[in-house]
């Protein structure tokens, strides 16, 4: 599930940056320093949610949980 999660967060941040997330301090990056607005931090909430079917309480995610915190969180709820 780990390998999942993070295959699926890196590459949807892929998308919505132009960082190589494949860096391998990427993980530890606050959300705020990825390069995605409020929007994109809420679409990308929506399509984990959907695809690992989890739920993200309002404070779950903030502009300073980092990368790495996000992949944990879904392995934690869906693992």
């Amino acid at each position: 599930m780990q390998n999942r999660a993070r295959s699926f967060v890196l590459d949807r941040l892929s998308e919505k940056t132009d960082r190589n997330t494949n860096e391998a301090d990427f993980v530890n990056c606050r959300l705020s320093t990825t390069g995605i607005d409020s929007l994109d931090v809420m679409e990308l909430l929506t399509e984990i949610e959907d695809e690992f079917d989890v739920r993200f309480e309002d404070t779950t995610v903030t502009a300073e949980t980092t990368v790495q915190q996000v992949i944990d969180f879904i392995v934690a709820k869906a693992g």
